[in-house]
């Protein structure tokens, strides 16, 4: 349980946009509020959660946080998870490192279908930015 500053953006394509990352679209930034935060392990926990199946993240680069607070999460139930990935080298190299140390594989999600992919990379035009990742083949 903590508090975290959330920084919120608000432009004509998106109409808000909001992440704890400091340097998230820095120059776009018109209100910080204070809110409080849990991890999903905590949550987890304290709700008494007994399955999770699917984990949808769309956080603007916070995965690294999102995902080190649901370690024991993961390890209990091993949810399939998509995750909207932009192109930002720490975040692709954790993602990658991370589900790799749970013997998870990764599809590129576009309008073709599902791309098994070897490398986790956000796509640069910004067209397709979800992947999925899965403890099975599809």
């Amino acid at each position: 349980v903590g508090m975290d500053k959330l920084k919120l953006t608000y432009s004509s394509l998106l109409q808000s946009s909001g992440s704890v990352i400091n340097k998230f679209k820095i120059q776009d930034i018109k209100e910080e509020i204070i809110v409080d935060s849990i991890t999903i392990d905590f949550f987890a926990k304290e709700k008494n959660i007994k399955k999770v199946d699917l984990v949808k993240i769309d956080v603007e680069t916070a995965e690294p946080l999102v995902l080190s607070g649901m370690r024991e999460t993961v390890q209990k139930y091993y949810p399939t998870f998509i995750i909207e990935v932009l192109p930002h080298k720490r975040v692709e190299d954790f993602l990658q490192e991370f589900f790799s140390s749970y013997g998870y594989i990764w599809y590129w999600l576009t309008d073709k279908g599902p791309i098994k992919k070897e490398v986790v990379k956000g796509d640069s035009t910004y067209r397709f930015s979800n992947y999925l990742f899965s403890r099975t083949a599809l």
